[in-house]
């Protein structure tokens, strides 16, 4: 026989008077005690561990080649930089041994003065001779001189020659180009005193390498100072300036 508690409700299969299952409602809170542990079926497992290590083996391996990529671009350009500057280190020196033997053999119009009938009463005679001392031949472009009485040389001498109407010369190695000028007039005694004034004599002259179509140019100039005539000269002397070439 079935015996009903009062604590815990009716037995179990306790029918109502009806002849149908007595429902029965449990009330309070539900605990559980431990812990709840999900494991994985042994082949899953197994599988995840592999696809993890097989996918940290390929980023490795990407990681590895990317690096290898990177060193081999890097020595590339650095090996492209150092054959640039060699080459452009090779091109800069044959330039320059090419400049200097160009140099070396460039032309070199020099120029020499002399006077002639240079007394009292007379009326002298200057000669500029130019005359190309280099290894290659001188196209002269424009030569000029001019004779003059002056205080002191003066500031702008391009202003005292005249037209250049020569056109051009071709003067070879050795051979002199020679431009006379006659004297303002016949000397007198103030004029050989040197006071107040003195006798210039200068001129330029202006010439091409026509191998290398570079531009040159030479000055002369000399002055009248009567104590070099008292020592048996000419009494002409360079110029302090004005003498000088490209």
């Amino acid at each position: 026989m079935n015996k009903s508690n009062p604590r815990n409700g009716p037995p179990s299969g306790h029918h109502n008077g009806d002849g149908k299952p007595e429902k029965r409602e449990v009330s309070g809170g539900l605990h559980v005690r431990g812990e709840i542990k999900a494991e994985f079926a042994p082949d899953i497992a197994k599988e995840y561990i592999s696809s993890s290590r097989d996918n940290t083996a390929r980023e490795n391996r990407r990681y590895n080649v990317e690096r290898v990529t990177l060193g081999f671009v890097i020595l590339v350009a650095f090996l492209n930089l150092l054959q640039t500057l060699t080459t452009f280190r090779s091109v800069h020196v044959a330039e320059e041994a090419n400049n200097t033997t160009l140099e070396a053999g460039r032309p070199w119009v020099g120029a020499q003065f002399e006077v002639s009938n240079f007394v009292l009463g007379e009326t002298p005679t200057y000669t500029i001779s130019y005359v190309n001392t280099g290894g290659r031949p001188a196209v002269i472009t424009a030569a000029f001189n001019h004779a003059g009485l002056y205080e002191a040389f003066p500031s702008d001498p391009d202003k005292e020659y005249g037209p250049w109407a020569g056109g051009t010369r071709f003067i070879v190695p050795g051979q002199p180009f020679i431009m006379s000028n006659p004297g303002i007039y016949p000397l007198n005694d103030v004029q050989m005193s040197g006071s107040p004034k003195t006798i210039y004599v200068f001129g330029k002259v202006e010439y091409s390498d026509p191998r290398t179509n570079r531009q040159y140019w030479t000055h002369i100039c000399v002055r009248y100072l009567p104590a070099y005539a008292n020592t048996g000269g000419n009494g002409f002397e360079s110029c302090h300036g004005y003498n000088d070439a490209k």
